[in-house]
């Protein structure tokens, strides 16, 4: 009587574990090594698009780090009100792992503050407007063997979104 109880247990198990391996799979830090420009030029999403005169950052980065803190306290302590507000631009350019063939292929990002536009090699694969909230995409489609792109568009005030 036991084992016939047992059996369908061990069904939802074994889809469950191999879910799990998908789900839990090996996460890989992708901060370092991304181009950055606090401007808006035409045509940044596409993969043989120049970043080479762009900064070199790591994530997490912050594009008003510095104007943030440039200006006395207003009276009344209602904060920085003189802050820089627009459509930035981050690239990195990588090579898929051999290993990823076959596989799932996901990017993670824990936030983009306000709007963030995600291309792969120059595909948009969605917008997020959750500001501190994390958010991802799937990469399994667009990613291709040799080098591939990601470009991400964040902007921040509302006439910039």
């Amino acid at each position: 009587m036991l084992s016939s109880y047992f059996k369908p247990m061990k069904k939802s198990l074994l889809l469950l574990l191999t879910l799990s391996s998908v789900i839990f799979g090996a996460k890989l830090n992708f901060d370092p090594d991304w181009k950055f420009t606090r401007s808006d030029p035409p045509g940044a999403a596409a993969p043989e698009f120049d970043d080479g005169g762009w900064s070199s950052v790591s994530l997490p980065h912050t594009y008003n780090d510095i104007d943030t803190f440039d200006d006395w306290s207003t009276p009344g302590h209602v904060g920085e009100m003189n802050l820089w507000a627009g459509r930035t631009w981050y690239r990195k350019t990588f090579t898929a792992a051999p290993e990823w063939q076959g596989r799932k292929i996901f990017i993670e990002f824990e936030a983009v503050r306000q709007v963030a536009e995600v291309y792969c090699n120059g595909k948009l694969l969605g917008t997020s407007k959750t500001g501190f909230i994390p958010f991802g995409f799937d990469l399994t489609a667009c990613l291709h063997s040799g080098r591939n792109v990601i470009a991400v568009m964040a902007a921040i005030g509302r006439a910039h979104v």
